[in-house]
């Protein structure tokens, strides 16, 4: 995570969960945003495993938002999932399969 978002991750957009995720919180920068959408290293699993480093997003002052693609097909849904991304600057993305990272400064506009 450190080679592909140096500056720390302030969007990350996540369906793959585990070390993934503990890795995205572990880089997180103040205010940040993180969109679970599915948590595919678990869905085999019969022990539910969560990232270790929770803490990080208090640390952080952070949001976790999920959602299920299904909710998608429900107009009235889409726009908080949409919202919590928000909108990253062109050739600002850095896609890998494990997820999105976006670097975009943001501010938070209410608690």
């Amino acid at each position: 995570m450190a080679k592909a978002a140096p500056d720390g991750i302030d969007v990350f957009f996540d369906n793959v969960g585990c070390e993934h995720l503990e890795a995205a919180i572990g880089a997180l920068r103040l205010h940040a945003r993180i969109v679970l959408c599915g948590m595919v290293c678990q869905y085999n699993e019969e022990k539910a495993v969560g990232p270790r480093n929770l803490w990080n997003l208090s640390v952080t002052r952070s949001a976790i938002l999920a959602f299920m693609v299904g909710e998608e097909l429900d107009s009235s849904r889409t726009s908080s999932a949409r919202s919590a991304a928000g909108s990253p600057r062109a050739g600002s993305a850095i896609a890998k399969p494990c997820g999105t990272a976006w670097r975009t400064p943001w501010t938070p506009s209410s608690p």
